[in-house]
This record gives structure tokens, sequence and C-alpha cells, in this order.
């Protein structure tokens, strides 16, 4: 029996795989002094489940968080049904220092379930903490698969996301991988943090920060300070993909983004929203 087949529950019902990533969190812009921090990723979820046919399924896809001060703003989620991908904390700041952007809802753990069509399966979640500050400089924002770093001698780099490889052999959703954290600012004598793997935008020393790649779920860079006054950069938007075996129907749906095809699956992925789907 397959991992899918064995949540398939009659012939009004369809097998599902979901890919969703949360909007990432805007980089923070420092107040006076001292770097601000990156932002976090958005939550990366995978999900197996099955979906009831001739029902509309809304879409809506997580826009990344602004940068702000004194702290950016938070991502917003993916959601499908009762599926969401939560958006990324806003990295923070003070007048000294600026601690890294992390996860935002609940602390989730792998064996969370989901349920969608009344059924219940379980699903794989993925968010990380950020990175503390230090004096003049901000920590990097959480990460997919990893925390944010601790401002040391430098910027905290931003945590690592899932790099440009399947999740659970699902897809491969972008060239840039989803889910890295901002990396942390610093003053313009202190070197900048890094943005994580998998979409992070990067920190800034005495350069302007790096957003946050579109339908990555990546994080914003952190700010650097005076004189050169650069601003926090914003998060990148999320994105959602769903396939499942071509045994089934091809859906019918709106918004959704060519994607190269997949030997055995219908593919549909979403990088802006609203969009629906009906599984047929």
């Amino acid at each position: 029996m397959s991992s899918l087949s064995q949540f398939f529950d009659g012939s009004n019902q369809i097998p599902i795989e979901v890919l969703a990533v949360g909007g990432g969190g805007g980089g923070a812009t420092s107040v006076t002094s001292g770097g601000g921090g990156g932002g976090g990723a958005g939550q990366v979820l995978y999900v197996r489940t099955f979906v009831n046919k001739k029902v509309s399924h809304l879409i809506t896809i997580g826009g990344g968080g602004a940068a702000g001060s004194p702290a950016g703003s938070l991502g917003s989620n993916t959601i499908f049904g009762s599926i969401i991908s939560y958006g990324g904390g806003g990295g923070g700041n003070s007048v000294t220092f600026g601690s890294g952007g992390g996860r935002t809802g609940p602390t989730l753990s792998e064996t969370t379930p989901y349920s969608l069509s009344s059924s219940t399966v379980f699903g794989h979640v993925f968010s990380n903490k950020g990175g503390n500050g230090a004096t003049s400089v901000g920590g990097g924002g959480g990460g997919a698969f990893s925390q944010g770093g601790d401002a040391t001698s430098s910027g905290g780099a931003g945590g690592a996301g899932l790099p440009a490889f399947a999740v659970e052999t699902l897809i491969v959703t972008t060239s840039l991988g989803v889910g890295g954290g901002g990396g942390g600012g610093s003053t313009p004598t202190i070197s900048r943090g890094l943005g994580g793997p998998g979409g992070g935008g990067s920190g800034a020393g005495n350069a302007s920060a790096s957003a946050g790649s579109s339908n990555t779920g990546g994080g914003g860079g952190g700010s650097s300070t005076a004189p050169f006054g650069f601003p926090g950069a914003s998060g990148g938007s999320g994105i959602l993909v769903i396939r499942y075996p071509t045994a089934f129907a091809a859906a019918t749906v709106t918004g959704n983004t060519p994607t190269p095809a997949q030997s055995g699956y219908h593919v549909y992925r979403w990088d802006s929203g609203p969009a629906t789907i009906i599984f047929n």
C-alpha cells in the first residue's frame, strides 16, 4: 500500500500532497544605533490528506511582511482549507540591538494532525525561532530548518530553509528553495549576517538589506545604522503546491502558475491568491 493510498477513502475522495509556505517576516529598521534583526521565514508545511470531489476549495497565499521600525511586520498566512502555514515573525529592534524574527502561530510538532474534508492525517511542520541580538548587531531570523543565528562579532545569520529539492519527494517549487531566515543587520563597521539558504534575505552592514525572494517565504534582512542608515527589507511571499496521481481526473483551478510536469502526477502551484481548486 502506498503512503497516499492508505489515506484514500472512497470514490468521492482524492488523496493529495500539499506543500504550503507562509510569507516571510520583514526585517527591522534600527531606531538610533545597532543593527535591526532579520525577519523570520514563513512556516513550511508538508501534508498528506484526502479531499472531497466537486467542492471548491479557497486558496490564500501569504504576503511578505514589510520592513519597519522598531520592528518588522509579520508575514501573512498561506491557507488551503484547514491547512494553515503561518507567516514568519518580523525582526526586532531596540536602541542598541535587534533580535531576529521567529515563528508565529502555535508551536507545532511533526505529528500535529490536520483535518480536511472531515478526515485527519498527519503532516510535517518546519519553523524555528530567531537568534538573539547583541550590542550594535542584529540577530538572524529563524529558518524553516534551523534557528536564526545569534549575533556575535557580526550580524546573526538567517536560519536555513529547505534547499531546492523535494520535501518527501513532493516537488521542486523554486530554484531558490523556501523558508530561509533573513540575516541580522549591523553597524557599518561590523559584518552583516547572511540570509539563510532557501530564500532568506541578506542583512545589512554598509549596504542595503536584501528582501526575501518572492514565493520562497524568506525573511527580509535587518538594517544597518548611521552614517549609512539603510532600512530593513521586506519578507518574501509564500507559495502553495498540490499534487496527486493522474489516476484521478485533472482539477478545475483558478489563479494557478504553470509548473513543470511530473510523470504520474497532476501538479498545481499558486504564487498569489485568492484562487480556487475543484477536484473532479
